[in-house]
C-alpha cells in the first residue's frame, strides 16, 4: 500500500494553527485536536480521493476533509 505525501496549502496551515490555538485555550481534552488532524492526514495518505474536492482554491486535485470529532466550534453540532 502506497502512502502518499500530504501537503497543506498556506491557507489551510493557517486555519489549522488558528483552530489549534483556540482548541488548546478553550477545551479540556486538548489531545483530541492533534489526534483528529493526524487521523485525517493518515486517511488522505492511504486514500487520496477521500474528502471532497475543493475547486475554489484553484489547485487541481485539492481536497477537504471534515474533522468530525472536533467539528465546528462556532455552533451546535447537528446529529445525522
Amino acid at each position: 500500500m502506497n502512502r502518499r505525501a500530504v501537503f497543506f496549502t498556506d491557507t489551510a496551515q493557517k486555519h489549522v494553527e488558528r483552530e489549534r490555538a483556540w482548541w488548546l485555550a478553550n477545551r479540556d481534552h486538548t489531545a483530541i485536536f492533534a489526534d483528529e488532524v493526524e487521523r485525517a492526514v493518515d486517511l488522505v495518505r492511504i486514500l487520496p480521493g477521500a474528502g471532497t474536492p475543493y475547486e475554489r482554491a484553484g489547485i487541481e486535485g485539492l481536497r477537504r476533509v471534515y474533522l468530525e470529532r472536533i467539528g465546528s466550534r462556532r455552533g451546535p453540532r447537528m446529529s445525522r
